[in-house]
């Protein structure tokens, strides 16, 4: 690794790594300046060792054929879990919220006493309803064991 840094006095640029005085006028670096640098150093040590996890913690898919069954057993089942999650926060989250602003349409179509916005209020409930269903089974489907798997 290389620092090069500038002379104050003579305008030579050195390798503060190998010496802390210019080799060209022999002044000394300053201590202050020094500081400064090595916490630089340290950043950009701390900056390449965590770019460099980073890129450890991808898994490539020629890595995939060097995980043990084990291993891939239960990264399926982290991902069924995610799917029966994700199906279970559509049903009991997303759905009610849907169906509470269905709710009030529908209150504000009665009240009005309009056929014309009763129909579509209720209309718009049912198409509500299969969308929601729709879609938490779909999540669900997702979470499903593979053919190959099941025992």
């Amino acid at each position: 690794m290389i620092k090069l840094v500038v002379c104050s006095e003579c305008d030579e640029e050195f390798d503060i790594l190998v010496t802390t005085t210019c080799p060209h006028c022999k002044t000394k670096f300053p201590d202050s300046d020094l500081k400064k640098i090595d916490l630089e150093l340290q950043a950009e040590q701390k900056e390449k060792v965590s770019e460099q996890n980073y890129k450890n913690t991808k898994v490539k898919s020629s890595d995939l054929s060097k995980i043990s069954p084990e291993g891939l057993a239960l990264i399926q089942a982290q991902n069924r879990t995610t799917y029966a999650v994700r199906s279970l926060a559509i049903t009991f989250v997303y759905a009610p919220v849907i169906f509470a602003i269905c709710l009030i349409i529908s209150v504000f179509a009665f009240q009005s006493g309009n056929e014309d916005y009763i129909f579509f209020s209720l209309l718009l409930t049912v198409i509500v309803l299969i969308i929601v269903l729709l879609s938490a089974l779909e999540s669900l489907s997702k979470s499903r064991i593979p053919r190959e798997y099941e025992k």
